[in-house]
């Protein structure tokens, strides 16, 4: 079944400081309006979903414009203090992505997929866990901790690799790198 979400919103183009556009917080999607497949998210957005055939596509209305991102097993949906940003995290086995857009522009800020761990976001904080898959008894190939801060104009993912080697240390026991996964022997996980 294809899902596809709407965010209606009647925002208009307003400035905001970085820091406030930049924090998330993620959407509840449990609490609906009736029967009619519509989430109120604040005072002037709410998020629609409709069943389709085809796979799960994010439509994103902002008067006469519709913003589409096609997309796999969403696993939160986040909106930014501002109410600038949406920010949405996807998660199919391994592999987990991130993307950030402007509801005004429609223009994609960033993306960052990663073989991963559970992905979660704090404000404006995108904290990925590592992940290892066994290879041999005693043995896996685990990937790195990511924390990313999200920062600047456009809401930029920037890899804060002195809190991705302490969470990696703290979750497996041993720093890896950044770039590529390694075998560990006995990871904590």
């Amino acid at each position: 079944m294809k899902k596809i979400f709407t965010i209606l919103t009647l925002l208009t183009a307003t400035s905001f400081s970085f820091a406030k556009d930049c924090s998330f917080r993620k959407v509840d999607l449990t609490k609906r309006e009736g029967t009619t497949g519509i989430y109120k998210i604040s005072d002037k957005i709410a998020l629609e979903l409709l069943e389709e055939v085809e796979g799960p596509v994010w439509v994103v209305l902002n008067g006469t414009r519709k913003c589409k991102i096609d997309g796999g097993n969403f696993s939160g949906f986040y909106l930014s203090d501002s109410k600038k940003y949406v920010m949405t995290s996807e998660y199919s086995g391994s592999c987990g992505e991130n993307r950030i857009f402007d509801i005004n522009t429609c223009k994609i800020h960033s993306v960052k997929a990663d073989y991963c761990g559970s992905a979660e976001v704090i404000g404006s904080k995108v904290i990925i866990k590592p992940a290892c898959e066994p290879t041999e008894k005693g043995k896996a190939f685990c990937s790195s901790a990511k924390v990313y801060t999200i920062t600047g104009a456009d809401c930029i993912l920037k890899l804060d690799e002195k809190a991705s080697k302490a969470l990696t240390k703290k979750e497996l026991g041993v720093e890896l790198p950044f770039d590529k996964g390694m075998t560990v022997t006995y990871p904590r996980k």
